[in-house]
């Protein structure tokens, strides 16, 4: 079941989990940059995607002038 996040209007889409496994290493997953990685952890997987969407944030608020 796909939940609508807040602000969306309409059907929602698909929607599945960023961090996956091949093997024993760890990746995440973009929409625009593809899949990032290997990390030797999930928790590693985990702290550097967060430091991407940061980033990715930080980028669009330089673009809408934030």
């Amino acid at each position: 079941m796909s939940l609508r996040r807040k602000g969306e209007e309409g059907h929602a889409p698909f929607r599945s989990e960023r961090i996956f496994s091949v093997g024993s290493e760890w990746f995440f997953s973009t929409r625009d940059d593809g899949d990032k990685g290997p990390f030797p952890s999930k928790d590693e997987a985990q702290a550097e995607l967060t430091l991407f969407l940061r980033g990715k944030a930080t980028d669009d608020q330089k673009i809408r002038g934030d």
